[in-house]
């Protein structure tokens, strides 16, 4: 009886999405019959489940895609991809398996493995966690102030778009994610480029497959070129938003882990023509006198970057 629940379950969310999706049934139920759905899965499951369908859409773009969010119903947790036609899912049986369904397994599952067997092939040296919130919409001050804490910085890019699918669905996320992307720009102005590329959108980027490009776009010259004439006097000026980091200390940061402190106020929120909301976020430093803004605004399930003049302005001097 409830094997019998669990199949109807899990085929009623493609029934749902009506004539756009066409899944074997048979080879489904033959699976589920091996693989019977039980117990509900647990937040901890579920956040590691998003981390994997992120990180598989950043790794995958043309396997699975456009970008697209999370349905949980008990032992089940799944995206539709509906340019690809493809969905990723994962169902609690004795195990939480992460499988595909699409037309790479000609609509019948293809199991990717457990979630902690997917982790393991994730780039994951580097992790983060987030604490208090900010209002995605609009000011509220108990929404206001956030920290975002890594145990250690992203040096390449498979690590960066691995920090990114954690953090980036957050406008504070994308703001961490921008002051990193300066630090490695400092260092490798190739794939620095590449990652200040990867957490921009418009106004700052257009189409390109130069080097230094991700995703048929490059932010443009203009938007990196005080960036590039500040970094060469003060090639520190990445870590001056790090907790611990003063012009006394040749602005080293405490750590690792290493903190970001950020907060909105009641400005903080425009609408753009294209109806969504940009978010100005205010890091704080002491390289400054006051905290930094950086703005973003959520390209399909991330936050980007639309304006971040303010971060890379000339910080006090080292001492």
């Amino acid at each position: 009886m409830f094997f019998r629940k669990m199949t109807v379950q899990f085929m009623a969310f493609m029934v749902v999405l009506g004539q756009t999706f066409v899944a074997d049934a048979g080879c489904i139920e033959d699976w589920l019959v091996s693989n019977p759905m039980k117990s509900a899965l647990t937040d901890s499951q579920i956040g590691n489940v998003n981390k994997i369908y992120n990180w598989l859409e950043i790794s995958f773009p043309d396997i699975v895609y456009p970008v697209a969010d999370s349905v949980v119903d008990g032992a089940l947790c799944y995206r539709y991809y509906s340019g690809s036609d493809t969905i990723l899912a994962t169902l609690q049986s004795n195990t939480a398996k992460v499988v595909y369904i699409g037309p790479l397994s000609n609509q019948c599952i293809l199991e990717i493995g457990t979630i902690d067997q997917v982790l393991a092939l994730m780039p994951n040296s580097v992790d983060a966690q987030i604490s208090g919130d900010i209002n995605e919409s609009e000011y509220d001050e108990n929404q206001s102030i956030t920290s975002i804490t890594i145990n250690s910085m992203p040096n390449t890019l498979d690590e960066f778009l691995a920090l990114q699918s954690q953090i980036a669905h957050t406008p504070q996320g994308a703001v961490v994610m921008m002051i990193l992307a300066m630090r490695i720009y400092e260092q490798d102005s190739v794939l620095g480029r590449t990652c200040l590329t990867a957490t921009s959108t418009d106004p700052l980027i257009s189409d390109s497959t130069a080097e230094g490009s991700y995703e048929g776009s490059i932010i443009s010259t203009g938007s990196i070129s005080r960036l590039k004439e500040n970094l060469k006097q003060y090639p520190y000026l990445p870590l001056i938003y790090f907790a611990g980091a003063s012009p006394t200390n040749s602005y080293t940061p405490s750590g690792p882990p290493y903190t970001l402190n950020m907060f909105t106020n009641p400005y903080s929120y425009a609408s753009g023509s294209d109806g969504l909301v940009r978010i100005k976020v205010f890091v704080e430093t002491l390289g400054a006198d006051s905290a930094r803004p950086a703005s973003a605004k959520k390209v399909g399930s991330i936050y980007k970057i639309t304006e971040y003049s303010s971060l890379y302005l000339s910080p006090k001097a080292a001492k």
